[in-house]
Order: C-alpha cells, then sequence, then structure tokens
C-alpha cells in the first residue's frame, strides 16, 4: 500500500514539472499569447517609490520558460505618480498587451519612449482617472495597435516645454480618435482645454488613411511644435484655433500636410487674429 502512494506521489510530481512554469504563475491568464495574456501581479512590478520601472526582472525570471515571447496585461497601482522612461517597451520575453490606468489616480508624469513602438500593445489608452500633466516624447510613438486615446483634463505638456520634444503619438496610425475626459463621448479629436504645448509631430500621422478630420485647437494652447499635425494621409481638412493673439509660440510648419497643396484649412477666431 505504502508503494502504490508513493509510486502515485512520484507520477504526480513528474506531471506538473512538465507544465508550462508560466501556467502556474500568480497572474491570470497563461501570457503564452496575445490572446491570453498574464495580469502582473504588484510583486511582479518593479515599483522604486513612487515610480513605476517597469517588470521585476527577478519575477520575470522566475516565471519565464525560456521558450517564445510571453504577454502582459498591467494594472497601475493607485500609488504610482510617476511612469519612467521605457516602463512598457517590449522585449524577447516580456510584451505588453494591456495598460489599465483605472487606478492610477496619483499618476501625474508619464516619461519619454515608455511604450514607443510597442507593437503587442492594443485597444483604448484611457488616461481618463490619472492627474497626468506631462507626457514626455516618444511616450506612445508607433504603437499602431491602439485604437483611441482619452486624454486626462489635467494635461498640459504634450512633450517638451518649449515644443522641441514631442512625437507622442506619432505614427499610432490605428487610432480612430482622441478624447478628453469629460468631454464629447463621441469626439473624433478633442484636446483639453487647459494644455499649453504641442510638442513637435506630436499627431503626425495618427489615423488610419482616408479618414477626415476637423479639429479645434483649444485658446490656452501657447506653444506648437513643427509638424506636431503634420499628416501624409491628409488626414486634418479643418484645424480651428480658438487663441485670438499669441501666436509666437505656433512653428509655421505645424500643420503642413506632405503635398503642401493639401494641407489644413486654418480657420482664426476673427479677421483680426488672421
Amino acid at each position: 500500500m505504502r508503494k502504490r502512494v508513493f509510486s502515485t506521489f512520484l507520477a504526480l510530481c513528474l506531471l506538473l514539472s512538465l507544465l508550462p512554469v508560466s501556467v502556474s504563475a500568480d497572474g491570470e491568464g497563461s501570457g503564452l499569447s496575445a490572446e491570453d495574456p498574464m495580469a502582473v501581479p504588484v510583486a511582479g512590478m518593479n515599483i522604486t517609490g513612487t515610480t513605476y520601472n517597469g517588470l521585476s526582472q527577478t519575477w520575470l525570471n522566475s516565471i519565464y520558460s525560456g521558450e517564445g515571447p510571453m504577454y502582459f496585461t498591467i494594472e497601475i497601482p493607485e500609488a504610482v505618480t510617476t511612469i519612467a522612461a521605457n516602463a512598457f517597451r517590449g522585449s524577447t520575453q516580456a510584451n505588453v498587451v494591456n495598460i489599465d490606468f483605472s487606478k492610477a489616480t496619483s499618476l501625474t508624469t508619464i516619461k519619454s519612449q515608455a511604450a514607443y513602438n510597442c507593437a503587442s500593445l492594443t485597444g483604448v489608452l484611457d488616461l481618463s482617472k490619472t492627474k497626468v500633466e506631462i507626457i514626455e516624447k516618444l511616450a506612445f510613438g508607433g504603437c499602431k495597435g491602439l485604437t483611441g486615446v482619452i486624454l486626462p483634463n489635467t494635461l498640459k505638456y504634450l512633450g517638451a516645454a518649449d515644443g522641441s520634444g514631442g512625437s507622442i503619438f506619432r505614427d499610432c496610425s490605428g487610432l480612430e480618435f482622441v478624447r478628453t475626459a469629460g468631454g464629447d463621448p463621441e469626439a473624433v479629436f478633442e484636446l483639453p482645454d487647459g494644455l499649453k504645448v504641442i510638442g513637435g509631430q506630436t499627431f503626425q500621422d495618427i489615423f488610419p488613411e482616408g479618414f477626415d478630420v476637423k479639429i479645434k485647437i483649444p485658446a490656452s494652447v501657447e506653444i506648437i511644435g513643427s509638424q506636431a499635425f503634420k499628416s501624409d494621409n491628409s488626414t486634418f481638412s479643418q484645424i480651428y484655433i480658438e487663441r485670438t493673439s499669441g501666436y509666437e509660440g505656433y512653428n509655421s510648419g505645424a500643420f503642413k500636410a506632405q503635398d503642401t497643396a493639401k494641407s489644413a484649412l486654418l480657420i482664426f477666431p476673427d479677421s483680426d487674429a488672421y
């Protein structure tokens, strides 16, 4: 009898040892495909003080089987105030499929290249529950899998304060809308009323070919960098500028299309502003 129990125990141990390491990880989902990503537990995050730096390499090593990439969803904790540079960028081990900011109510800053060229990132980037004021250059540039963006109404700077560095959403060519928290839920393009700076190339080529978008630049915007709204597909057909004066910070090439004959029609509040 003892021999039979012992044999059964050994067989069970052998079976468990053959299971992929990632399947027995703490997070939900296997992480073996983009369709079944693993939810990263707080213990799997590298957080220093109130800054989220990325996944914990120690945790990642503990679950990674060594075969192929893994896929993750990340829920940013409430206490986090800053997303570090390169925090979500993919690697041969880890690919981020979704970032949930719904509990990140203390978040104020997203550093440069946080998710730059993150090909695995999909869905809507919803920052509506955050208090983000600054999104630095290339933070989400090249994320072609994103389908929408909801900006917080606290946002002041898209890129560098002088407008020189931007490209925040450059080449996010899968976007269907850019909206603002508390704004028009059906808007195709709407910016926060308190926005001050739009860095160069921030919204360059952000919609699929064939989109015809009419936008409004809030009066609060003081600086717009070079090619901020440049579109090779002539996406922006009309741009209404609410500001009545003080255009010194608006770069002369901010609204030009690849084909200058198809550049957006600029509309000013009155003839004096023009």
